[in-house]
């Protein structure tokens, strides 16, 4: 590789040997498997009961420790 392609790699503008017409396809091609990916969870996940007992009686334990 020349100077000039090494460079040109640096700068993103190189396109001797490259298929820009197979760019132009891999390109679309993830922009619609982007399409198809499920988009996140606008809301979070509800907390589960138990994490709530539990911190809880985290929270009790350490209180009875500290008053006792």
């Amino acid at each position: 590789m020349s100077k000039a392609d090494r460079a040109a790699m640096a700068r993103g503008t190189l396109t001797s040997g490259i298929d820009l017409e197979q760019v132009a396809a891999a390109r679309a091609a993830l922009a619609a498997m982007r399409q198809d990916m499920a988009q996140p969870c606008d809301e979070p996940a509800p907390v589960a009961w138990r994490t709530c007992i539990l911190a809880g009686a985290l929270a009790g334990a350490v209180a009875w420790l500290i008053l006792g």
